[in-house]
């Protein structure tokens, strides 16, 4: 359970460290912005898809951790042989406590691992597209800008119909 919050959350920090230095590497990239913009957009989204990816799979992995410990235990009482009616009524008794308790403590904890990892994920995932995408559409806008590609509609006229003279 410890393990599951401590990656969870160095995931998230990591994603965050790793996000902020791609957003600000642009800023300074003198000779070639436009291309350092498409870089760090893109790879800002991909580690945003493996970052949502990874906190899933930690919290899968915790899911089944807690189903396993519960096994363990309800196979350490079956194991136990009882010697008489009284031993295996209480063997019974506590397997079915067990297993009340697994589920109530399965229940409490996959809900709040559920709302913390979608939480997490949502976050990562609406500021990595925005990031990542407003990255993008501004390398894309720099890169065809209109103020050089449009010509005036006498340059136009001119380079169209042009004769030699």
């Amino acid at each position: 359970m410890e393990e599951y919050f401590l990656y969870t959350s160095l995931v998230f920090l990591a994603w965050g460290f790793v996000t902020f230095i791609c957003a600000r590497y642009w800023i300074v990239d003198i000779k070639r912005p436009s291309r350092s913009k498409v870089a760090c957009g893109l790879v800002i989204c991909v580690l945003t898809a493996l970052t949502a990816t990874q906190m899933s799979f930690y919290k899968a992995k915790m899911q089944v951790e807690l189903s396993q410990e519960q096994y363990k235990m309800m196979l350490l009482w079956l194991t136990d042989k009882p010697d008489n009616d009284e031993e295996k009524e209480r063997n019974e008794y506590l397997m079915k406590v067990s297993e009340l308790n697994y589920n109530q403590a399965q229940f409490e904890i996959d809900t709040y691992a559920s709302s913390l990892t979608n939480v997490l994920i949502n976050i990562v995932t609406i500021l990595g597209s925005c990031i990542g995408g407003a990255l993008l559409s501004l390398a894309v806008v720099e890169r065809f800008d209109y103020r050089y590609v449009q010509l005036s509609k006498k340059d136009a006229y001119d380079k169209a119909f042009k004769r030699d003279s």
